[in-house]
């Protein structure tokens, strides 16, 4: 994570408290990964509180990371059917049904 202070033009008004740009690039050895730049007006905010900011929203982002890798996480929703209409508990039935079948 980069913290970069002031925004582009601190004589401009900050548009935003806390601007947080993240983008994913190809590392030094060829594999994705995650840059962040945070910037915040330094009257609002300072680098101890965004640090921890960001200490925090990495540490979200690296448990999510590591609950999506494991075999439980994941499943469908109602957004993920538009050709039928199913509530979101008639759909973990379904896979429940399913995961059951999978098994035998």
């Amino acid at each position: 994570a980069v913290l970069a202070g002031a925004g582009p033009d601190p004589a401009m008004a900050a548009g935003y408290p806390l601007e947080i740009d993240a983008v994913v690039r190809a590392g030094a050895d060829g594999r994705p990964e995650l840059a962040v730049e945070w910037s915040w007006p330094q009257a609002l905010l300072t680098e101890a509180e965004v640090a921890a900011l960001a200490d925090a929203w990495f540490a979200a982002l690296d448990a999510l990371a590591r609950h999506t890798a494991g075999g439980g996480a994941g499943g469908v929703t109602p957004s993920d059917l538009s050709l039928v209409s199913l509530k979101q508990a008639q759909i973990d039935r379904l896979e429940s049904r399913l995961r059951g079948r999978r098994r035998r």
